[in-house]
This record gives structure tokens, sequence and C-alpha cells, in this order.
């Protein structure tokens, strides 16, 4: 078993440096996300968007937008389909014939 020193870069830019016997880092930074620059800034981030928080928010404005519209989607399709009316008897009568 090796030892090694945390990989792990704080926002600032500073290495943390402590020694500790996993590679992916010490015990306090060894479970973080990996950071990526953001698309416009270059400032380090794990948000999904790949866009720190003040860049982020028209892509998360979209994403809610799209969720809100999928749900009333969603709620018309369900009443919709609780609202068919059963065909009478005797139409099927006349079906069979």
């Amino acid at each position: 078993m090796g030892f090694y020193s945390c990989p792990y870069t704080f926002i600032d830019g500073r290495i943390c440096g402590k020694g500790c016997y996993r590679q992916e880092g010490c015990a306090l930074h060894w479970k973080i996300r990996p950071r990526t620059p953001c698309g416009e800034c270059g400032m380090p981030t794990t948000s999904s968007y790949g866009m720190c928080v003040k860049h982020s928010g028209k892509y998360r404005r979209r994403v809610n937008y799209q969720q809100k519209k999928r749900d009333e989607l969603r709620a018309k399709i369900a009443i919709f389909e609780n609202h068919i009316p059963d065909l009478p008897d005797s139409m099927h009568e006349e079906e069979k014939a």
C-alpha cells in the first residue's frame, strides 16, 4: 500500500496535499466530484450544467420550464385517459353481427 498526497484543488487554486493512503484523495476529499472549468468564465465548478452559479441560471430556468410543461402534459393525458366514455352495450352487439 503506497502513500499519496491529496490531489484535491481548492477553488482558489491551492492543492490540499495532505498525506493519505487513497490515490483519490485524503479522508475529507476522496468522494468529492472533480471540478471542471465554467464554460464562460473558467471558474472551477462541480455543476452538472458545466457552468458556475453566476452563469448556470439560464440553463436551470430552461430545465425547470421543460419539467413544468412535461408535468402539465402528463396531467392532461391522465385526465383524458380517465374520461374516455365506455361504449354502450348496443354498439358491442352491432359489432358481433
